[in-house]
């Protein structure tokens, strides 16, 4: 008998046991819902490093950072190498000159990837810019520099904030890396052009509302030396000292009430 029912077993088939579990109705809408808010995330942190959005966020941040108008040509998210912008300039509002203060052909933004993907807001740690030109020009009809004209801007555009998003001023970490120095004195209707050197500089926060710019030059031997030293004052926007090599070169470019402080040392 036993032979003839695994016979008839193998003969005919037999309903298969169920392979699936039960999953309560609790479990498919957790499922579901988890499965909605990775698909949102997904879209969203697509959405936020979309090229051009990542352009308009790096213009409103570097706006808000310096008072001034930022213009971008193109940028380019990366979650691990930062945010790159091309074709960057940098002018003064209501800006006349020909001269913008500052251009690069590529900047490197590192920030915070999660702050832009999950918020939509560029929170900026440092700015890494590449061969930028700097172009620090002195009105003497006005008695500033526009060097000097932009960092009070920006002290002044930070104090005019809302009550809910001001705080004292922070500056992130900026290097101009094998950069290129353009001085200029405005007479009138007449630019005169002073002096040219390719230099490096470092702009770092040293606590007590200072910022430290460090300029460095690099001789032809290859020797690099400090050219010139400035703390900047972000409570007020003065300039609080200044040293190095060529600190004789810039006493055109500061307004005359400097000069007099400055060669006392």
């Amino acid at each position: 008998m036993k032979t003839i029912r695994e016979h008839l077993v193998r003969r005919f088939p037999q309903q298969r046991r169920r392979r699936w579990k039960y999953v309560s109705p609790i479990r498919r809408r957790v499922g579901l819902g988890i499965l909605a808010f990775l698909l949102v995330t997904i879209y969203l942190g697509w959405y936020f490093t979309r090229d051009s959005n990542v352009r308009r966020e790096a213009k409103k941040a570097l706006e808000d950072l310096t008072g001034a108008d930022v213009h971008i040509d193109r940028a380019h998210f990366s979650l691990f190498e930062g945010i790159r912008l091309y074709g960057v300039r940098v002018t003064l509002p209501d800006e006349r000159s020909p001269y913008p203060f500052f251009t690069a052909g590529e900047v490197v933004i590192k920030h915070r990837p999660m702050e832009l993907i999950r918020h939509g807001r560029l929170k900026i740690n440092e700015i890494v810019c590449m061969q930028p030109v700097v172009t620090v020009e002195y009105d003497k009809a006005g008695g500033m520099s526009n060097a000097e004209r932009l960092f009070r801007l920006a002290v002044e555009h930070n104090r005019k904030k809302p009550a809910d998003r001001y705080q004292p001023m922070q500056f992130p970490r900026i290097f101009l890396r094998d950069g290129y120095l353009k001085s200029l004195v405005k007479s009138g209707d007449t630019t005169q052009r002073t002096f040219e050197e390719g230099m490096s500089c470092e702009l770092k926060p040293i606590g007590n509302n200072l910022v430290m710019v460090t300029v460095e030059s690099e001789h032809e031997n290859g020797e690099k030396i400090q050219w010139a030293r400035i703390e900047l004052d972000t409570s007020d926007g003065r300039i609080a000292g200044m040293s190095g090599s060529a600190s004789h070169r810039l006493f055109q470019l500061l307004p005359p009430q400097y000069h007099k402080w400055i060669q006392q040392y």
